[in-house]
């Protein structure tokens, strides 16, 4: 009985382990604070050709470069989201989830900025990030929520 506690704690930790590990959605999730694209923007990539301009454009500053990621565009597309220009650190954008509404697929994208009252490292970022889907077979809307602080 003294070890229970020890046993509880064992277990919550396994369970952890082993819900961090099986995220296959996370596996095909790229982001970076530093993309050159600096205006807003949203796409779904849906060509190998396209998928490698824009993996060039976004890595273009990096050495060494990444290696692009394998999509299957018969059965995947890319959804792509750029946060733009800003001046500081502490800017975020994410793909939060995929809604179908009927008539079209809505790709719910989240946007973070900065605490206005806080400390954030000054150079410039442009936020971006890239999620492998299954390609939708409706119109694809994004829709921007930025987050209040």
């Amino acid at each position: 009985m003294k070890n229970l506690p020890c046993i509880y704690v064992t277990i919550a930790m396994i369970l952890a382990c082993l819900a961090s590990v099986g995220h296959a959605e996370e596996k095909q999730r790229f982001s970076g604070q530093q993309s050159g694209v600096k205006k807003p923007a949203q796409k779904v990539i849906d060509n190998l050709e396209t998928w490698k301009k824009v993996w060039r454009e976004v890595h273009q500053a990096v050495s060494p470069k990444p290696k692009l990621p394998k999509v299957d565009f018969e059965k995947q597309v890319v959804l792509a989201v750029f946060m733009g220009e800003k001046n500081t650190g502490g800017y975020r954008i994410q793909i939060r989830g995929m809604k179908d509404t009927g008539k079209k697929i809505e790709v719910s994208v989240k946007t973070t900025s900065p605490p206005q009252d806080g400390f954030s490292i000054q150079v410039l970022t442009q936020p971006y990030e890239f999620l492998i889907a299954e390609k939708p077979a409706k119109p694809v809307k994004f829709v921007v929520t930025p987050e209040k602080q």
